[in-house]
């Protein structure tokens, strides 16, 4: 939903404003009839801008699509769809923080790109996205606030620093795939495997029971520890634990993690990629 349209001059606006101001001035003190004329022509000029312009952003509706977290020193790259619903091509449209103009076609969608730089890890705030034009001659710039690009997170750096070190965990020990027949069920606990869930169970008692075979093999969770990497720099640390996150999930294995302020518990999957990073990326910046 659009909020607002802002109107400001340009440099170029204010330039011709001026000159205006003094041309009229010179006019009425020799009484000379072509500066009168030349003018009232500018002040057309102005004005035919000013209500083209205005045209050209009215009824313009943007949204935000969803944004995927990036690594420092990667492109953050935020996505926007404009839609054009008026029958008008729009001219000169630019996304702040953008390079490149670019034209609406009429009755059409068209995505635009923000991209910078993450150099900070951490949570980006959201912000407002805000379209900018100065079509048709520049003299004043027009901005409308479109919608408001998301929080996203930007992970710690990586780059192997350390072997992936893993402290095994035998009381929430889990299982591999079936090799023999169902030997039942048991109570769900931290740390098992989600796939191994019985759902019809679940509807029928209420209670999370996971199944557990004949003949299968233990496979214990394992734990990323702050502690196992106290040979590195404090950031190098976080990256180190990033890089082990990175691994754990590209081996499909079942991993929490243990940071001095707090744990996440073991789990799999990209959920789990995400909590572990999000967490190494809210580590606080070393006090100088």
């Amino acid at each position: 939903m659009n909020k607002r349209l802002s109107i400001r001059l340009s440099i170029s606006g204010v330039v011709l404003i001026i000159t205006l101001f003094l041309i009229q001035l010179l006019a009425i003190n020799y009484s000379n009839n072509l500066l009168f004329t030349f003018g009232f022509l500018l002040i057309s000029i102005l004005l035919i801008s000013f209500w083209f312009g205005l045209r050209n952003m009215k009824v313009i509706n943007g949204s935000c699509q969803h944004t995927e977290p990036v690594h420092v020193g990667q492109p953050l790259i935020f996505r926007l769809i404009l839609n054009e619903e008026k029958g008008l091509t729009r001219y000169q449209l630019r996304i702040e923080g953008a390079d490149e103009d670019s034209d609406l076609a009429a009755s059409s969608q068209q995505e635009y790109s923000l991209q910078q730089l993450a150099n900070v890890r951490g949570l980006v705030p959201s912000t407002e996205a805000v379209l900018v034009s100065d079509w048709p001659l520049g003299f004043f710039v027009f901005r409308r606030t479109l919608c408001t690009l998301p929080e996203v997170f930007v992970y710690p750096a990586t780059g192997l620093r350390l072997p992936l070190k893993t402290m095994m965990s035998d009381a929430q020990a889990q299982h591999h795939d079936a090799v023999d027949s169902l030997a039942g069920l048991r109570t769900y606990q931290p740390g098992d495997n989600m796939r191994r869930i019985h759902w019809r169970a679940l509807a029928r008692n209420e209670q999370l029971q996971v199944r557990e075979f004949e003949g299968e093999e233990g496979d214990p969770s394992g734990w990323l520890l702050w502690d196992d990497t106290s040979d590195l720099s404090y950031e190098e640390r976080i990256c180190c634990l990033t890089d082990w996150v990175l691994e754990s999930y590209r081996q499909d294995k079942i991993f929490g993690l243990r940071l001095p302020s707090t744990e996440v518990l073991p789990e799999f999957g990209v959920k789990q990629r995400h909590l572990c990073l999000s967490e190494l990326a809210k580590m606080p910046e070393l006090a100088a």
